[in-house]
């Protein structure tokens, strides 16, 4: 069975289908019965306990989050996410389409069931967020585009990370494709895996693997992005399990997970939320600039923002965009070369690999997010554990087992 494309709303196909519907359960009709005042009076307090509460909507039970006053002062730039579009030369037709799906092969019911978090004026947050800390790479990490160097790349004789790159301690390896525009946004329709990472035995070892998109600039002393998508982090208790995180650097220099400035809008989607019922599902998910701050949707949801004078308000608007699996193991933890596994843990040429499809650049005239673009360029750090096979522009796959255990 095809993987699914989720967003969270009715959404109506061009024929005019009906995808899916929201979350409410479907109304029963009642039936009118004749009774008695007497009998009224004696059956109204027991028909009052039986009555559902409605005048709130329901939320989900509280597993791994707190609800807490929303702190957002913005505005969401739109409604809704920018439409996912193919790239027309005809702009009166494009026009006229925006607006009108959230793209191809479209299945939108794998986030439908799922509550809001919190109530009205409230925003989950995780409660336990192990991942806040953990290290974070970027293919363009210490380099002012692809075709630069980084520090520690496959090569250098002293490096101890092999055919992957040695930053700040850790060995990252990429399987990525990215596209050079100056651009006020991007998206992709994001599979959700869950990938094993290998730790060495050492707990809690920073090692993660993780699929994203990022939105790059050049900064004044390396690159500034906004990076969003899932991540498996070896952190806390096994199993470890497939979350949804953000992340951001500043002139090259890191920053944390889910925080450092992140503020969360959505009521339903947070950072750090386990996304293990979505595993195999595809979310459209993506990045847009709007006045004050990158904002992030996630489904058919904006997701929250990170204001611009998180970066000095340098950072407006992308050189580059970036869509990748990473992953990340410690190099003296006994995991090089790296064991973990990238996508869902088979190579890019399997058909039954990780995807990441329809990556598309948001375009000012329409507000769409328009795919079918073919300036692009790719890294495959190691492609004797991880691989990337390109589908021209409706997207790609990637991903691998890492090397055999030893």
């Amino acid at each position: 069975m095809a993987p699914r494309i989720a967003t969270h709303r009715s959404v109506t196909a061009p024929a005019g289908q009906t995808l899916f519907a929201d979350y409410a359960p479907p109304g029963r009709g009642l039936k009118r019965r004749r009774i008695s005042n007497g009998a009224a009076r004696l059956l109204l307090p027991s028909l009052l306990l039986c009555l559902p509460a409605v005048a709130a909507p329901p939320v989900a039970d509280n597993g791994g989050f707190r609800c807490e006053a929303s702190t957002a002062t913005l505005q969401p730039p739109s409604e809704l996410p920018p439409s996912l579009l193919p790239e027309w030369n005809d702009r009166e037709l494009l026009h006229q389409r925006a607006g009108a799906d959230h793209g191809p092969d479209s299945d939108m019911g794998a986030l439908a069931s799922v509550l809001p978090a919190c109530s009205e004026g409230k925003v989950p947050v995780a409660v336990m967020d192990l991942s806040r800390n953990a290290p974070k790479g970027n293919p363009l990490a210490y380099s002012r585009g692809p075709t630069g160097t980084s520090q520690g790349r496959a090569g250098d004789a002293s490096n101890p990370c092999g055919t992957g790159d040695s930053i700040d301690g850790f060995c990252y390896y990429y399987a990525s494709t990215g596209a050079i525009t100056v651009a006020g946004g991007s998206g992709m329709v994001l599979e959700i895996e869950a990938p094993l990472v290998d730790t060495g035995g050492v707990v809690d070892s920073g090692s993660h693997s993780l699929g994203e998109i990022a939105v790059v600039g050049v900064g004044s002393t390396g690159i500034n992005t906004a990076e969003l998508g899932f991540m498996v982090h070896a952190a806390g208790r096994l199993p470890y399990p497939p979350t949804l995180f953000v992340y951001h650097f500043v002139n090259g220099q890191s920053t944390c997970y889910n925080g450092c400035g992140w503020i969360q809008y959505s009521n339903t989607w947070y950072p750090g939320m386990d996304l293990t019922s979505l595993v195999g599902s595809r979310v459209y998910t993506g990045w847009v600039h709007a006045p004050g701050a990158w904002w992030a949707w996630f489904g058919d949801q904006w997701l929250g923002y990170l204001e611009d004078a998180n970066w000095d308000g340098a950072f407006t608007k992308s050189d580059y965009v970036e869509w990748f699996g990473e992953v990340a193991e410690v190099p003296n933890a006994g995991t090089i070369p790296p064991q973990t596994q990238m996508g869902n843990g088979t190579f890019a040429e399997d058909p039954g690999s990780a995807s990441i499809t329809t990556p598309c650049i948001v375009d000012a005239a329409t507000g769409g997010c328009l795919y079918g673009r073919q300036a692009i360029f790719t890294t495959v750090t190691s492609p004797e554990y991880y691989s990337l096979d390109e589908k021209g522009p409706s997207g790609f796959r990637y991903g691998g087992p890492g090397a055999p255990a030893q």
